[in-house]
């Protein structure tokens, strides 16, 4: 929002589950955006958040579990993930390297698993 210059309210009107038909109201984004919700969101506001911001829903769940859970959820091979747990101290580069290191292995650890792939 603060990058496009978006409101609460424009993103709001935008942000409809497309299953449920379900809206989210400025309020609450402004809440999550202050960071003042308080346990993780159903799965119809990601879907509602995802459609307002034009992004893929799968994008705003690993931004969640990275947010609540304290993971990183990382693709490993096309449909294969893996979780990274995350410590809150880290900075943005030392989680960046602590998240392509667990790429690293677990690609290495697939390849021994399966050397004819």
């Amino acid at each position: 929002m603060e990058r496009t210059g978006t409101t609460n309210l424009a993103l709001a009107r935008r942000s409809v589950d497309p299953d449920t038909g379900e809206e989210l109201l400025p309020q609450w984004i402004r809440h999550l955006a202050e960071n003042r919700v308080p346990r993780s969101p159903e799965l119809w506001r990601y879907r509602a958040l995802a459609a307002g911001m034009g992004v893929d829903v799968e994008k705003i769940k690993r931004l969640a579990a990275a947010q609540w859970i304290g993971v990183e959820l990382a693709e490993v091979d096309q449909g294969e993930w893996i979780t990274v747990p995350m410590p809150p101290e880290l900075s943005e580069e030392d989680r960046q390297v602590v998240l392509e290191t667990a790429i690293t292995a677990a690609r290495s650890l697939a390849r021994r698993k399966n050397p004819d792939t």
